[in-house]
């Protein structure tokens, strides 16, 4: 019985400690991009870009994530 007991006791602590790491990629994965992302669209405005166009784009990033993705990768 003993046995059984420690084996649970480490199953149990294996997958807690398999949890804490999930959790904390997850974190990283979903930070606030935010203000990295503003600064970026609005860097354009020295290439000629209309500040209400990039603010416009800005809006557009933000509400679609994947797309925010593509544009802060190039």
């Amino acid at each position: 019985m003993t046995l059984v007991v420690g084996k649970d006791m480490e199953t149990i602590q294996f997958v807690g400690e398999q949890l804490g790491e999930i959790a904390h990629a997850l974190e990283q994965f979903t930070e606030d991009k935010t203000p990295h992302l503003y600064g970026e669209v609005m860097s354009m405005e020295v290439e000629g870009f209309d500040d209400d166009f990039l603010c416009s784009m800005f809006d557009y990033l933000v509400g679609r994530e994947s797309e925010a993705k593509v544009f802060l990768a190039k």
